[in-house]
């Protein structure tokens, strides 16, 4: 699954951009009082100190239903691409691949 991150101009991206690399991992968090998406996930760089953005509205569902269920920790999202010269919302791509429990 890959995606752009929405609201990154809304947010701390512009105060993450320079700890922001390919490879860097990501963290992802439900955002269940969202009042616009019930299925609302976070992105944040690391800790939950910078928030990024969400994953899309219409990308959402599958891992909101699987951080619902706790099972989160199988994946591991990272920044895939970045593009100074998109726009804010297509400036940060994101990988989220499974990787196997212990």
């Amino acid at each position: 699954m890959n995606f752009t991150i929405a609201g990154f101009q809304y947010y701390q991206g512009t105060e993450a951009f320079e700890y922001l690399k390919i490879g860097k991992p990501l963290l992802l968090e439900l955002e269940p009082q969202n009042r616009h998406d019930e299925n609302a996930v976070e992105i944040y760089l690391n800790t939950e100190t910078l928030k990024l953005g969400y994953i899309l509205k219409q990308d959402n569902h599958f891992i909101a239903e699987m951080l619902r269920c706790e099972v989160g920790h199988i994946f591991e999202p990272r920044i895939q691409n970045i593009n100074t010269d998109e726009h804010p919302n297509k400036q940060i791509n994101v990988v989220i691949h499974t990787v196997k429990p212990n």
